[in-house]
């Protein structure tokens, strides 16, 4: 590859592999939480959640979508910094729902290949940055 040229285009399949990669994980998810929760009754799970108090799962949402709404900015200023042309509601469709579904599943390295194949494949075909001066 010559300096100055954008990255090759990958081939049409690669590019939507992260995007075949994501329902495998919700499925290989779910059966691994389906044994976890194999001796846990409905009954002991309500009991569990009803010692918590409101006051204290407020304040766990609030600070998990702030938590969300930062690693979100981060991406858009990350996405901004390589010059990367997509729009900013663009680049948060792409992250918000990546991190929540990464760090509630644990699958932070498929998620984040699903975030970076959206936001890539949706700005001008492929990647777009400024060309060294």
């Amino acid at each position: 590859m010559k300096p100055g040229l954008p990255p090759p285009k990958p081939s049409a399949w690669f590019a939507r592999l992260p995007m075949l990669v994501l329902p495998l994980a919700m499925i290989g998810a779910g059966l691994v939480l389906r044994h976890e929760l194999e001796h846990v009754s409905y009954a002991d799970a309500k009991l569990a959640v009803a010692g918590i108090s409101g006051r204290a799962i407020g304040l766990a949402v609030a600070f998990t979508i702030g938590s969300y709404m930062l690693l979100t900015l981060y991406n858009v200023l990350g996405l901004a910094h390589v010059e990367l042309r997509l729009s900013d509601p663009r680049a948060a469709l792409a992250s918000f729902p990546a991190y929540v579904a990464s760090h509630n599943l644990g699958l932070a390295g498929a998620w984040a290949a699903v975030r970076c194949g959206f936001a890539c494949t949706r700005a001008s075909g492929w990647v777009q940055t400024r060309s060294p001066s």
